[in-house]
């Protein structure tokens, strides 16, 4: 894990620790890695092994995490609205900004709510879990997002060829 993606981590945590408050208001769990902010008010674990990290994708409410396309398209598998707060570039926590490319990807066809500013966490959280703003998966679309999502990548890295 790189110093920016563990900032990214902290930033997530923190705003999700803030969010649920003293009060316990919803109970949540991270997976922290190597962050350095530990959780104050939600249950919480380093890494877990797959098994684990299935009981806990299972029984979630609501997932909330980074751009990773595999989480958001296994939660819209499941039926589990997602929130993705994106990791940014003007914030050290990655090398270029193609988790936002990613976020609109994904937020223009409904996959997962986007979060740019974490300050704004709460709020959204607290429409998907009223239900009424829960995203839809269109799995038609799935390979083309997949593809898309590729090319993007790619730009923005420089790359040629398809990512494996």
């Amino acid at each position: 894990m790189t110093v920016g993606t563990q900032l990214a981590f902290d930033r997530l945590v923190r705003s999700l620790d803030a969010w649920v408050g003293p009060e316990q208001r919803y109970p949540a769990f991270a997976q922290i890695g190597r962050g350095e902010y530990l959780p104050e008010h939600i249950s919480y674990d380093r890494y877990l092994d797959p098994e684990a990290y299935q009981k806990y994708l299972q029984a979630a409410q609501v997932v909330v995490g980074h751009c990773g396309i595999g989480t958001i398209l296994s939660c819209n598998d499941q039926g589990i609205p997602v929130v993705v707060v994106p990791r940014r570039f003007d914030l050290g926590e990655h090398r270029n900004d193609h988790q936002i490319a990613t976020a609109r990807q994904v937020e223009s066809r409904g996959l997962a709510r986007v979060v740019y500013d974490e300050s704004q966490l709460g709020a959204v959280l607290e429409e998907v879990l009223s239900g009424e703003q829960r995203p839809e998966a269109y799995h038609k679309e799935r390979d083309r997002l997949a593809r898309n999502l590729n090319r993007t990548v790619n730009r923005f890295l420089g790359t040629a060829g398809e990512l494996s």
